[in-house]
């Protein structure tokens, strides 16, 4: 089994995703499938509480500086100015 790394911005929630959110879980609560657009703007998944994904792959390269190590370097003065965490994480 293998191991796997990965790597995403999020930027805070804005008053966009507070009233997506709050679709998604009147929904939810009433248990019927959220519209089409509000899966959509959560990227088909549960909402984060961090906020709204952003995909930085572009801004990541693969950083390896031992034989036995696996990482990413992320160019920071590349980063959107509106992303306010970075999430990494592993999976087997």
């Amino acid at each position: 089994m293998g191991m796997s790394s990965h790597v995403i911005g999020f930027r805070d929630p804005d008053e966009k995703w507070k009233q997506m959110k709050d679709i998604y879980d009147s929904c939810k609560q009433a248990n019927v499938e959220p519209p089409d657009e509000v899966n959509k703007f959560f990227n088909w998944e549960p909402p984060e509480k961090e906020g709204i994904k952003v995909n930085i792959d572009e801004i990541c390269e693969s950083y390896s500086p031992y034989d036995v190590t696996e990482g990413f370097k992320i160019e920071i003065s590349k980063l959107p100015k509106n992303i306010t965490h970075i999430c990494f994480w592993n999976s087997w």
